[in-house]
C-alpha cells in the first residue's frame, strides 16, 4: 500500500513506485469546508481521465493503477485549493 501525504500545494507519495492493481490510499488534514464537494481526479500520461473516484470522506482508497505508466493526481478541495501528485506503476 502506498500512503499519499498532503501537503499545502501537492501530494506527496511515499513510495512513488508500486505495483500494477496496489491499492493506494490518500489521507491528510482537511477543514469541514475542503472535505465539501472534494473531487479526485486520476490522469495517465496522455492526460486521459482514468478515474474519478468518490470522496465520500479520508482517508481515500484508490485502486485504479492497472497499467503500467506515470499517473497524475489532482485534488481539489471543497474551497477550490488543487493538490496535485504523481505516481509511476511498474
Amino acid at each position: 500500500m502506498s500512503c499519499f501525504i498532503l501537503s499545502r500545494s501537492f501530494v506527496e507519495n511515499t513510495p512513488t513506485l508500486v505495483e500494477r492493481g496496489q491499492t493506494v490510499t490518500i489521507s491528510g488534514v482537511f477543514s469541514t469546508n475542503d472535505l465539501d464537494n472534494m473531487k479526485l481526479d486520476i490522469f495517465d500520461v496522455a492526460g486521459r481521465l482514468v478515474s474519478s473516484p468518490a470522496v465520500g470522506k479520508l482517508p481515500i482508497v484508490v485502486n485504479c493503477f492497472r497499467e503500467s505508466g506515470l499517473y497524475n493526481i489532482r485534488l481539489t478541495t471543497g474551497t477550490g485549493r488543487i493538490l496535485v501528485g504523481r505516481v509511476l506503476v511498474k
